[in-house]
């Protein structure tokens, strides 16, 4: 992931911060460009591949799924996330799907001025009195720009959305809180009204996977999942949580954030594949309402979940949740490579 951190927090000017949310869950800053299709393939064409690399592979879980009936992802209250069926009986797997992917990520282009992502995050709150508590989700825009050589700015833009109800439940408990526009959450102050957009600059971009610092040259190497996956357990160590929990998180990261080569992508799906318990979630729809794919890696009641495009495995979104609770999500709205030239004010 991008050296989002340090830049979000300070990404918005003083003068914003009087009345708005100016502190950014660091959980929610996490970058997904999606690829641009060089070619678009249909969901057949990937139901297909999938249960062609399946036939010969380990099924996670032990039992295959068959899309026609996909185990429902549940619903958070309020989210446009939904579940479908593909119509097809063709047996897939979460590896079969992953392994799908990886032969079907292309770039239009792999080389530019800039890599440009635009995402969409959204943050659960619980606000309201502590005798009727509801939730609201916070949302921000961010347009993420990185320098692919040296004399050029990182230049990250972010705009507050506003919050709202998760859903309609917490939409009657707002009501009956006498329809607010403005909560504190400790000391930060939410609301619902638009932000202006903050702009904020680096002299130099930053890479982070695994948790650490890594260059453009490091990541160039991991062209096959064993080497991407030596590579990040050598980074594991320091960090809380089960090795393969941390690996999918990281190749999460791989696939969705960083301006790697079609070779390195590919490598991030298939290591995703080869994880133990990866599971598939079936048919779903992003909070934009496209519709997708979703993976997942369920761990103490928690699951981080993957969402990818059947049109050529790009991935849309990154999704959090707690049981049947969504608690943060991401989505791509655009990513490539760029010649153009970056906001700077």
């Amino acid at each position: 992931m991008n050296d989002l951190m340090r830049l979000v927090a300070s990404s918005r000017p003083a003068r914003l911060d009087e009345n708005e949310d100016s502190r950014t869950d660091p959980a929610s800053i996490m970058a997904h460009p999606r690829r641009p299709a060089a070619r678009p393939a249909s969901r057949r064409r990937l139901v297909v591949a999938a249960a062609a690399v399946v036939a010969g592979a380990v099924i996670v879980g032990g039992a295959a799924v068959r899309t026609k009936a996909p185990r429902p992802a549940p619903n958070a209250t309020g989210t446009t996330g939904t579940t479908g069926t593909t119509g097809t009986t063709a047996p897939i797997t979460a590896r079969g799907l992953l392994l799908a992917a990886a032969e079907q990520t292309t770039h239009d282009a792999t080389t530019g001025r800039y890599w440009r992502t635009e995402l969409e995050t959204g943050v659960r709150r619980e606000v309201g009195p502590a005798a009727h508590p509801y939730a609201i989700v916070r949302k921000t825009s961010m347009e993420h720009w990185l320098p692919t050589g040296p004399g050029r700015p990182e230049v990250i833009a972010v705009r507050m959305l506003g919050a709202q109800p998760a859903g309609p439940a917490d939409q009657a408990a707002w009501k009956a809180d006498g329809s607010p526009r403005r909560w504190r959450d400790g000391d930060v102050v939410i609301t619902m009204d638009d932000g202006e957009r903050g702009i904020k600059t680096a002299t130099e971009g930053h890479l982070l996977l695994g948790g650490r610092p890594v260059t453009s040259r490091q990541l160039a190497t991991l062209t096959t999942p064993g080497a991407l996956r030596k590579f990040l357990q050598a980074r594991a160590d320091d960090l809380e949580g089960p090795t393969d929990y941390l690996l999918f998180v990281a190749g999460e990261t791989l696939v969705t954030d960083l301006p790697v080569s079609p070779a390195v992508r590919a490598a991030g799906y298939r290591m995703l594949a080869d994880l133990p318990g990866v599971r598939l979630l079936g048919d779903v729809r992003d909070q934009r309402g496209r519709a997708g794919v979703a993976v997942g890696y369920l761990r103490d009641g928690s699951e981080a979940r993957l969402i990818v495009d059947a049109n050529g495995g790009r991935a849309l979104a990154r999704e959090s949740w707690h049981g049947d609770t969504l608690l943060s999500y991401q989505v791509i709205l655009s990513a490539d490579y760029t010649d153009a030239a970056p906001p700077m004010k």
